[in-house]
């Protein structure tokens, strides 16, 4: 088991994930099963601290359990693969630093996929209405250190080409560690640009363990850079036809 993830100025973990044993394959469903569950029940229970609306966002205050934000840190980080934030262009995978600055951990794991994209198409349903989501994109575990300046700069996740069959719609980001643990890193949607050219923009206000944010994967959007300790979401894009 890789060590956790840790500040490089402290000697205490920052992101933590349950010490449990992996599970056989049979027994896989039912805890997805419940995961899903879990997830569904906390969607469609109202929190304290409101909801947050706009119309092409939509933020949900603590809707992922803690419970479920562990096990993904667990599963991501023990059998996922590794890379240092690479982005495409032109057919091609490079790593820029000045654009991308991120610790990169995919899996592929069919009961995660299946129960993130029942969570994924129940969101655009009640939100997102004109949205018809079909599959799921392998999910990233993405990790932004305070020692790298970890961060994202403006860009889209949609994928334009005709030749695939499906496009990503939907995009979202599940906070899973709390805000305590770094300082920076605010998350920013492109709202409009003013007429003498200023940027106004959304910050969905992603502090808690399991706030998610929901938006359109046409929206430009970007991270700040993450001045200490350690930031790490879960990120997905959920495809539909071009059309719809």
């Amino acid at each position: 088991m890789p060590k956790k993830l840790r500040n490089s100025s402290s000697k205490k973990s920052l992101i933590n994930y349950n010490k449990i044993s992996i599970p056989d394959k049979a027994k896989l469903y039912d805890k997805f099963d419940r995961k899903r569950d879990d997830m569904l029940y906390h969607l469609n229970t109202p929190t304290q601290q409101g909801e947050y609306y706009q119309s092409y966002a939509k933020f949900l205050p603590q809707a992922v359990p803690k419970s479920v934000c562990s096990a993904a840190l667990r599963d991501w980080q023990t059998m996922g693969t590794k890379n240092k934030g690479e982005i495409r262009g032109d057919g091609k995978a490079t790593t820029n630093f000045d654009i991308r600055r991120v610790v990169v951990y995919g899996f592929d794991e069919m009961q995660w996929t299946e129960s993130l994209l029942h969570i994924g198409q129940t969101i655009a349903k009640k939100y997102f209405p004109h949205m018809v989501l079909k599959d799921l994109e392998p999910p990233q575990l993405l990790v932004y250190s305070g020692s790298a300046k970890g961060h994202y700069t403006w860009h889209r996740d949609s994928l334009t080409d005709s030749s695939y069959k499906y496009i990503r719609k939907m995009s979202m980001s599940i906070l899973l560690n709390d805000s305590s643990e770094f300082e920076g890193g605010d998350f920013l949607l492109l709202d409009h640009v003013t007429s003498d050219g200023a940027l106004e923009c959304y910050k969905p206000p992603l502090r808690n363990i399991g706030d998610v944010i929901a938006f359109d994967s046409n929206t430009d959007h970007k991270v700040m850079p993450v001045t200490k300790g350690t930031r790490a979401v879960l990120v997905l894009w959920f495809l539909g036809e071009h059309n719809r």
